[in-house]
């Protein structure tokens, strides 16, 4: 068991996994993965496949939940618990949108291989999710050790006596004092 599964803290070179970006990166794969194997299992069980712009919600609603969940490891069997439960919500929503109520025996069964498959497959991917990000966020903090931040300086301008000529005798910074006379 790594430490990471242990539940110790990263480095302070590491740039936490469990970020706004990363989870969303993290959850959008897997909302995306988990209905296309959904639809592939429904397609296997002889069932019906709606179009993909009425599963785009269906995708966004089960990465949705995987970003609820990203915030820290998946064990197995809470990942055979979400993807058991898209299996069914997908299952149910491509029997809705396509007006064919089909429930088998090969139907279930593919849903059945379909989520444990998935699930061991989250499993294995998730391990290689939390490595991956580590190896990435040291690689770029050894980079940016090794070559240093420049050095930016901002001169400033001084424009307090500045006048600029708009025509013969006007400007936009006049002087102080009385009206000009000519």
């Amino acid at each position: 068991m790594d430490r990471l599964a242990r539940g110790e803290t990263y480095d302070e070179d590491v740039i936490d996994p469990t970020s706004f970006v990363a989870r969303l990166a993290r959850a959008m794969g897997v909302g995306a993965a988990v209905t296309a194997v959904a639809m592939v299992a429904h397609m296997i069980g002889h069932g019906v496949v709606p179009s993909v712009v009425a599963l785009a919600p269906a995708a966004g609603l089960v990465g949705a939940v995987a970003f609820a969940m990203s915030g820290r490891r998946w064990s197995f069997g809470i990942l055979t618990l979400g993807v058991g439960v898209a299996q069914v919500g997908v299952h149910g929503l491509s029997s809705y949108l396509t007006g064919h109520a089909h429930l088998s025996l090969t139907m279930v069964l593919a849903h059945l291989i379909a989520t444990l498959g998935s699930a061991a497959f989250l499993a294995y991917a998730d391990r290689l999710w939390w490595r991956l990000w580590q190896w990435a966020t040291r690689s770029i903090a050894a980079l940016t050790a090794v070559a240093p931040r420049p050095e930016i300086r901002v001169t400033r301008f001084d424009t307090t006596g500045l006048v600029l000529p708009l025509g013969p005798r006007l400007a936009v910074v006049a002087p102080r004092g009385p009206p000009y006379v000519d």
